[in-house]
């Protein structure tokens, strides 16, 4: 699938967990930057491809690791998700011992964030814009923000909702692939792929623009019900 129909599984992943309760009653949880950052993490196990929406997002180093991987290898099996799980743990225990490392992550951020301007502008790279991708960067930054200096949200809650979003995305990124013909490694690194059975969309089809229509027309009704039940955003 594409890097845009990638983002609508992962927004829509976000909402439904957000509309159930897993999100808004099972746990702390900042909703906005939570959301977004589902949209994110939708796009991460394709940095494996040299034309990928993050690969061109994160320039020289998604240009390393897409040159040195297989696409649908490692980066779209479970164990790339138990493992960006773990460090995701290991971030937000750090960050809760001392807010120093809260620094540096959002430094790290702000980095990735600045990384192809800075590779187009020595001419390492040509520039790319998603906008679909930028909006929900600035989304959620500026969810994260109005979260701690207007609510009085804790940093660490916050940054455990972006984490924890990146993580919802990458998942329902995996599970989106393994409706394409050529399935995905989920068991990694034991060989084989793995696919839905009867179902099969190939990308670039009529028939995952479809699937990107449902998704986007799902999120807006559950947009709809969060607003009207009164659900906290930030």
């Amino acid at each position: 699938m594409t890097g845009k129909t990638h983002i609508s599984v992962g927004l829509l992943a976000g909402l439904a967990l957000t509309r159930f309760g897993v999100v808004a009653n099972g746990s702390e949880m900042v909703i906005l930057p939570f959301i977004a950052s589902c949209g994110i993490g939708a796009t991460l196990p394709d940095i494996d491809h040299h034309n990928s929406t993050i690969t061109k997002k994160t320039g020289i180093i998604g240009k390393a690791i897409s040159g040195t991987s297989k696409h649908r290898g490692f980066y779209h099996s479970a164990l790339s998700i138990v493992l960006l799980y773990m460090a995701t743990l290991l971030l937000t225990s750090k960050i809760e011992e001392n807010l120093a490392y809260s620094t540096i992550v959002l430094g790290i951020i702000a980095f990735l964030i600045l990384l192809p301007y800075i590779t187009k502008a020595l001419g390492i790279t040509k520039k790319f814009n998603s906008n679909q991708f930028n909006m929900l960067l600035a989304l959620i930054a500026g969810t994260a923000v109005i979260s701690i200096i207007i609510s009085g949200k804790p940093l660490i809650l916050v940054m455990s909702s972006i984490f924890e979003g990146l993580v919802v995305g990458a998942a329902s990124h995996i599970i989106a692939d393994a409706l394409n013909p050529k399935g995905v490694p989920l068991l990694w690194p034991i060989p084989g792929m793995i696919k839905f059975p009867i179902i099969s969309i190939t990308t670039g089809t009529p028939a995952e623009t479809g699937i990107m229509v449902v998704c986007n027309l799902t999120s807006m009704y559950f947009i709809y019900i969060i607003i009207k039940e009164g659900i906290p955003l930030w």
